[in-house]
């Protein structure tokens, strides 16, 4: 077990201090811009998610509770406290399998972080630089600390989006209310005793995962408020002989807690997804729908389709689904629908399609296997080879090291614009989508009431 470099001491510590000392003026024009992404997509994703069944359950949970407070509950009228408002909005920002994620760290810091973020920039009435420091600040404690347990905290069952998105929101919540370095490492301790998130959920793709993401945004929230009020928490939550890496995970690297602070910023390392899939398959799917120039095909013409991918997306290979977010955790029904549909999109995941006839033969034909030489990859890269073989004997091949959207690979504005655009659409008219879009891209200049106050108008569709 790596449990730390000689060069590092107090993690914790450490940690807090750079984060509770970093100041809008310090971030380089890229990660302003980069936390400016995150929020539109982010907001899209979430603004869709509030149509779901699980946003639905999630807005009804948390009105019937009459908690009324300052903070938007995104896609409803009704206000409540921040620890609630960022209990639902979480749930809703992961509901579709279309929130941004973090390779390195393997979870997803937007979902977790943003919650947190926008309900304690509500009730501290903070303006839109503010808000950009503390979503940078989420980012940054979420992305070291996966980096550092994975990939020995995921193959252990944790959920690092339930577990590390926590100190996330906390790093997040504590910038906001102004936390000291004492005060910040604080929150961490209590954020740490409260992580958790066990990944479970993939074997019938319960509620479960999204409730993770804003569990964890509300947890975080929590602990800064404590920690402003003089709670304490164990301020070696971090490193310690019964803290969180040794706790969750059999190997880690606490070298990635610290390095490089204030140089390599955790937001530029994050990707958007363009597929509603589990990010481990969209390599696979790229693959796909490079080999049939995302044109749709049926069952009949297809003999087998052939996928080598590395361990963790491999493991993920049943051929049924209950629900659409197990579908999603699917890799051969992920790759069925992409060959299907063309496409592996919002819509794609409906019940109607992956209990289709075409779907469900087509996931009989797919073979997955370990390649070792993808796995020695992860998670430099997160790559797939897809060979499909057809019916009259032709052949077509293609390998994918990284999907698109990762920072090597990234959207084009218009791709960026459009997926926000399609999913703000879902619940908002466009006029109001495209007011979104613009309020975000100036927020350093304006309040974010300025924003919130367009996230529950009740002009939906």
């Amino acid at each position: 077990m790596n449990q730390r470099c000689d060069c590092l001491v107090d993690e914790t510590k450490r940690l807090a201090k750079f984060l509770s000392e970093l100041r809008f003026g310090n971030l380089p024009g890229p990660v302003v811009r980069k936390a400016k992404n995150c929020l539109l997509d982010f907001l899209g994703v979430t603004l869709a998610g509030s149509t779901t069944v699980e946003g639905t359950i999630a807005r009804r949970f948390v009105e019937d509770l009459h908690e009324r407070g300052p903070c938007t509950i995104i896609g409803a009228s009704s206000r409540m406290s921040p620890l609630i408002a960022a209990l639902a909005n979480g749930i809703m920002a992961h509901a579709l399998e279309l929130d941004d994620g973090h390779r390195f760290a393997m979870g997803h810091p937007g979902a977790t972080s943003i919650p947190a973020a926008l309900s304690v920039s509500e009730l501290e009435e903070a303006n839109g630089k503010d808000l950009i420091v503390a979503i940078v600040a989420g980012y940054e404690a979420f992305a070291r600390l996966g980096a550092c347990v994975n990939p020995s905290h995921t193959e252990r069952g944790f959920h690092t989006t339930g577990t590390c998105g926590t100190f996330g929101a906390a790093a997040a919540a504590g910038k906001l209310l102004s936390l000291d370095e004492r005060e910040m490492a604080n929150a961490f301790g209590l954020a740490g005793t409260q992580a958790a998130g066990l990944w479970e959920f993939e074997t019938k793709g319960t509620m479960s995962k999204p409730f993770h993401a804003g569990r964890a945004a509300s947890s975080g929230v929590l602990a800064a408020l404590l920690a402003e009020k003089g709670f304490t928490g164990p301020d070696t939550i971090i490193e310690g002989a019964r803290g969180f890496c040794r706790a969750t995970s059999d190997t880690y690297d606490l070298s990635k807690i610290c390095d490089e602070l204030g140089v390599d910023f955790g937001i530029m390392h994050v990707y958007f997804k363009r597929h509603a899939a589990c990010r481990h398959f969209h390599s696979a799917i790229d693959a796909v729908l490079q080999c049939t120039e995302n044109h749709p095909l049926s069952a009949s013409i297809i003999k087998a389709i052939v996928v080598e991918t590395y361990s963790m997306a491999a493991r993920l290979s049943q051929r049924s689904a209950e629900s659409p977010l197990a579908a999603k955790m699917s890799l051969p029904l992920s790759v069925a629908i992409a060959t299907v549909k063309g496409k592996a999109g919002l819509n794609e995941f409906s019940e109607a399609t992956f209990k289709s006839p075409d779907v469900e033969s087509i996931a009989r034909m797919i073979s997955i296997s370990v390649s070792p030489q993808l796995d020695r990859e992860v998670p430099r890269t997160r790559g797939a080879n897809v060979r499909i073989q057809f019916a009259d004997g032709r052949e077509v091949s293609a390998t994918v090291k990284l999907p698109l959207g990762e920072p090597e690979t990234p959207f084009s504005d218009r791709m960026f614009s459009e997926k926000f655009a399609d999913l703000a659409s879902l619940f908002l008219q466009r006029p109001s989508v495209d007011e979104i879009a613009e309020r975000v891209s100036e927020i350093e200049h304006h309040s974010v009431k300025h924003l919130t106050d367009l996230l529950s108008q009740p002009n939906s569709l």
